[in-house]
């Protein structure tokens, strides 16, 4: 289930786009986190553009570079529990 949707589709399907600085890094990094749980391995890159596709955001500005690619090193950033 999409942890932003509570559904089992991602946001992509949502209609209206939410400016980046609506999400919270923990919104973020839990999107993150289910898109990577297909065992799909993705460069850093590939997976700022599946976060900005499954958020409907067309345009790479910086505030949205900044935002995903924090959060995907905080996503990808070992357990201090382990």
């Amino acid at each position: 289930r999409c942890p932003l949707t509570k559904g089992p589709k991602s946001p992509k399907v949502a209609d209206d786009v939410q400016p980046i600085a609506e999400y919270t890094q923990r919104q973020l990094v839990m999107l993150i986190n289910w898109i990577e749980s297909d065992d799909v391995l993705r460069t850093e890159d590939e997976l700022l553009t599946e976060v900005m596709s499954q958020l409907g955001m067309g345009y790479r500005g910086r505030r949205i570079v900044e935002a995903i690619t924090s959060a995907i090193r905080a996503a990808r950033a070992p357990s201090s529990n382990r």
